[in-house]
């Protein structure tokens, strides 16, 4: 269970009110979500305190970036992991935010 009280396979994936796009993606992976969520969670755990970037899990789980955005989205508003106020430049030299596990 979460802080939230919600379990990881409780939730469906987001979709913004009024993205048709969207909504298609977030059925989509609906079925995939909850496993890809414990995959997710499982490796910011392993990291410890170095954590992750999203690129980095999707790199290192071969995981499609917007996959890992939206269920790294997921885990923080389970209130399963946090941002670490550190930030790791990516592949596009652009900083990221470094996810910890709870």
């Amino acid at each position: 269970m979460s802080h939230t009280g919600l379990a990881l396979w409780d939730i469906a994936p987001p979709a913004r009110r009024g993205e048709d796009t969207q909504a298609a993606g977030a059925a989509a992976i609906a079925p995939r979500a909850p496993g890809l969520r414990l995959k997710v969670l499982a490796f910011i755990r392993a990291r410890g305190e170095s954590g992750a970037t999203n690129e980095e899990i999707s790199a290192q789980l071969s995981i499609r970036l917007c996959s890992v955005c939206g269920r790294v989205g997921e885990l923080r508003e389970l209130g399963l992991i946090y941002d670490s106020g550190l930030r790791r430049q990516g592949n596009s030299g652009v900083e990221a935010k470094v996810w910890r596990a709870v």
